[in-house]
């Protein structure tokens, strides 16, 4: 939870960081996205981070402001790992969550 304090804290860097690369025309392999981290029980959504990109978000980077990464984790914030038959439950519940949709705000995602 740290992490996520820290971020908010540097909110205003981080604007004037995009800023900046905005006007620097960055190089076209990085954006800044969101990063959802789903646990079985809360969705923690963080602050944009700017990271490399793949080649259907590039493809697609009008929509970029609907790109987000998901990323499942424990109540600690541990990567799950889903090999066993005992997480199976806990991935079907997660998907059923995730069926229903991330409301960020107002705005269903």
């Amino acid at each position: 939870m740290e992490f996520f304090k820290h971020r908010i804290q540097q909110s205003d860097k981080v604007k004037e960081e995009i800023d900046r690369e905005n006007r620097m025309h960055a190089s076209g392999n990085m954006m800044r996205l969101r990063r959802i981290y789903q646990t079985p029980t809360v969705t923690i959504v963080a602050p944009l981070q700017r990271e490399e990109t793949h080649r259907v978000v590039r493809k697609y980077k009008k929509y970029k402001d609907f790109f987000f990464r998901l990323n499942l984790v424990s109540e600690t914030l541990d990567k799950l790992h889903f090999g066993s038959m005992r997480m199976a439950t806990m991935l079907d519940y997660m998907i059923d969550v995730l069926g229903k949709g991330i409301y960020i705000g107002d705005n269903p995602s």
